[in-house]
């Protein structure tokens, strides 16, 4: 809400988690967030190749596309 940029740090970290990504961030679409609000309000920080996928498929789905 203040305009700032949010950095989130999966350094070292493998998510693959579906609940996670949907409860933490996909939900996101249902405040009325889309694909380049959330790509200029966050910065996903070294997230695990196979993560980047996952949360993409959720994303498709939640309609944050």
């Amino acid at each position: 809400q203040r305009g700032e940029r949010v950095e989130l740090d999966f350094s070292g970290v493998t998510i693959a988690s579906v609940s996670f990504f949907d409860e933490g961030i996909a939900k996101l679409a249902e405040q009325g967030w889309t694909k380049k609000k959330f790509e200029e309000s966050v910065h996903l920080k070294d997230l695990q190749a196979r993560d980047k996928i996952l949360l993409q498929e959720i994303c498709e789905n939640r309609g944050l596309v």
